[in-house]
């Protein structure tokens, strides 16, 4: 991993990204849950977004939903992503 001053920024606004980002997502009352998805043995985290009258919030676990993944790019932040499905 690369150690001159540009990546060292990057990676400690990409911490304070996450942290702050994960520590509000209990205020959204399970609209969000951070996953992790197996990898070629390893794990990759994101985060499922559910909408309003899903499972958990007051709808049927039962019937499909459509599911969208929108991987970040290297721009870009998973916690970024929050802005485009509202």
């Amino acid at each position: 991993m690369p150690t001159h001053w540009p990546y060292k920024r990057l990676h400690l606004a990409l911490a304070l990204t996450q942290s702050t980002f994960g520590a509000a997502i209990p205020l959204f009352d399970g609209m969000i849950e951070r996953v992790d998805i197996p990898y070629e043995g390893t794990s990759l985290f994101g985060y499922l977004y559910r909408p309003v009258g899903a499972a958990g919030w007051g709808g049927d676990a039962s019937k499909p939903r459509p599911t969208l993944i929108m991987p970040g790019g290297g721009d870009s932040f998973a916690e970024e992503n929050y802005m485009f499905g509202k």
